[in-house]
């Protein structure tokens, strides 16, 4: 059986905005430390994860609610009547890489589940290398580039 991972959306669509939450705590005085360790909660996302067993779904939602996150899960993962389904976790960074800590300590193919989920997240906040096409040079998350027909 295979899975997919993807992320859904985020707290913000600018990839950058950790790096502006940490920006706005050190304008406020926080310590570096402690900027380090609030800057994770102040993203959040929504991962769809499907094509998964259903008690991969049920440990999921353990494992979010014990962290104060959320994973919807159909009914049918609830009572085990579906041979796979697709849930949508909801959380912080935080929470998201305590659960995919977690993850790897259990069955069901979780923690393959967590590597993707870390992955979808990684690449979702990643900006793309610049490019050159032609004479012009393309450096994304600074601006944004209109394509004219």
């Amino acid at each position: 059986m295979t899975f997919v991972v993807q992320v859904l959306s985020q707290s913000s669509a600018n990839p950058e905005t950790g790096d502006q939450i940490a920006g706005l705590m050190r304008q406020n005085g926080v310590e570096p430390y402690a900027i380090k360790l609030m800057t994770e909660k102040g993203l959040f996302f929504v991962v769809e994860v499907s094509g998964i067993r259903p008690e991969a779904a049920n440990i999921l939602k353990q494992e979010m609610l014990s962290r104060g996150g959320e994973v919807a899960v159909p009914r049918g993962a609830l009572n085990q009547s579906l041979k796979s389904c697709r849930v949508l976790i909801m959380g912080t960074q935080r929470q998201f890489n305590e659960l995919i800590k977690k993850c790897a300590l259990h069955q069901f193919r979780l923690p393959e589940i967590a590597g993707a989920i870390k992955t979808a997240i990684a690449n979702y906040l990643a900006v793309p290398r610049p490019i050159t096409i032609g004479s012009k040079k393309f450096v994304f998350g600074k601006k944004t580039y209109l394509i004219k027909e």
